[in-house]
């Protein structure tokens, strides 16, 4: 798996090296090791990449749409986030695709799954509604990405990067 880890992240273009990367450390790639395979190359070819890769890569995320949403926000230069942000709100507690617990802010990757895996995605759209209103309530702003977000980046990093402040 970490040798995979590494051939894709040297061959393929960053952001799809990013996807296998984050998805191969989520089942359990040793991130040591593939730094090992890659201190092992020998050809120059694509090693920069892979170090960006392997540098970017976390095994929190859970989806490509996640990944492809985390890779825009540090392809932008804003801060890293965290994967799977534990946020407790009016007695619940929930987990954020990605987030800034120092600003309070959350981003989340709706993919069609996440409303049509367990029945009705009416009903799911309701619960995501008022999961929403509580962290909202509990003081946190929430950034919601989909598919197409992921085509044109540049409305949403805006606004994120507007809510985050200014870089140092």
């Amino acid at each position: 798996l970490e040798r995979t880890l590494v051939d894709c992240a040297t061959a393929l273009p960053r952001r799809q090296g990013l996807v296998i990367a984050d998805a191969a450390l989520h089942v359990g790639a040793d991130h040591d090791e593939c730094s090992r395979i890659l201190e092992g190359v020998r050809s120059a070819r694509g090693v920069v990449a892979a170090r960006w890769v392997l540098a970017a890569s976390d095994p929190g995320t859970e989806s490509a749409g996640e990944t492809l949403a985390r890779f825009e926000v540090l392809l932008a230069g804003l801060p890293r986030p965290v994967t799977q942000l534990r946020v407790e709100a009016e007695s619940h507690v929930y987990w954020a695709d990605l987030g800034w617990p120092e600003h309070r802010v959350l981003l989340e990757y709706d993919g069609k799954a996440k409303y049509e895996a367990n029945g009705r995605a009416s009903a799911a759209v309701l619960a995501e509604k008022r999961r929403q209103d509580r962290l909202e309530a509990a003081g946190w702003t929430v950034v919601r990405v989909a598919s197409p977000d992921l085509r044109r980046p540049t409305p949403w990093l805006a606004r994120l990067a507007t809510i985050l402040g200014p870089r140092p």
